[in-house]
């Protein structure tokens, strides 16, 4: 699925190419890292974009979870990172899955699990909190 359909992120921003799967609790995106804002000159992304594309994911696992309530879609904000370990960078043309899967959602805070892979292999891992408004 187009991230965009459940995110508002766009391009030079968003960090997830497709959402593979997404439910109410669960959301799982892909990336496959290429040259461009998000890499150095050395090949390799830049940390950031890991935590990114992890938020990304979990909003788009928000969104999912609106979009099926029939709820309008509300803007979040990435308010906390608890236990995140990032033990290396994706290089360019590395294709890396990012998972997230929700703890709790105490409206307006969720808090989720997050994992980055590339193959089998955990890149980075850790807890992200968010606060997600439903005010335009």
């Amino acid at each position: 699925m187009d991230p965009t359909e459940l995110i508002p992120h766009r391009e030079p921003i968003l960090c997830i190419d497709e959402v593979i799967r997404v439910d109410a609790e669960h959301a799982v995106a892909e990336r496959l890292v290429r040259e461009g804002p998000h890499t150095g000159e050395d090949g390799l992304q830049w940390e950031g974009a890991l935590i990114e594309g992890l938020a990304q994911t979990a909003a788009a696992m928000n969104g999912h979870a609106q979009r099926s309530g029939d709820q309008p879609p509300g803007e979040g904000l990435l308010v906390g990172v608890r236990g995140l370990v990032i033990a290396r960078r994706a290089r360019i043309g590395e294709r890396i899955r990012f998972r997230v899967e929700l703890i709790k959602r105490i409206t307006p805070l969720t808090l989720v699990r997050g994992e980055v892979t590339c193959g089998d292999e955990v890149i980075a891992a850790g807890e992200l909190k968010f606060f997600v408004g439903n005010e335009p």
